[in-house]
């Protein structure tokens, strides 16, 4: 599988670790430095990659998940605190017949 990580902090690392450890392709880390408004997620970026994990603030996971689902890519996103936009996401999802994952609690324990 060949993924893409949005979002650098301690959980997108700890992702990117497990994918590393089972034999993962990790085509892109993308931190908030260079992805403002979802600009770092462009189609050529995107090429080959088969799902997107985005794990990154309530105010840039909705623009990350619209960009990610318009390029077809399949998301999970970890991100919490933007519940009232995930509707028209999930919208989204079924329009461009994606795939969207929202799961709220990522941690071990």
């Amino acid at each position: 599988m060949r993924a893409v990580v949005i979002g650098t902090g301690r959980m997108g690392r700890s992702v990117q670790a497990a994918l590393d450890a089972r034999g993962h392709s990790i085509a892109a880390m993308v931190g908030s430095h260079e992805n403002a408004g979802g600009a770092a997620l462009v189609p050529a970026r995107l090429t080959g990659v088969d799902v997107a994990l985005e794990f990154t603030t309530p105010g840039t996971a909705p623009a990350n998940v619209a960009r990610l689902l318009a390029a077809g890519i399949p998301v999970v996103c970890g991100t919490t605190g933007w519940e009232e936009q995930i509707p028209s996401l999930e919208a989204l999802a079924r329009a461009r017949m994606g795939a969207l994952l929202i799961a709220a609690n990522f941690s071990i324990g």
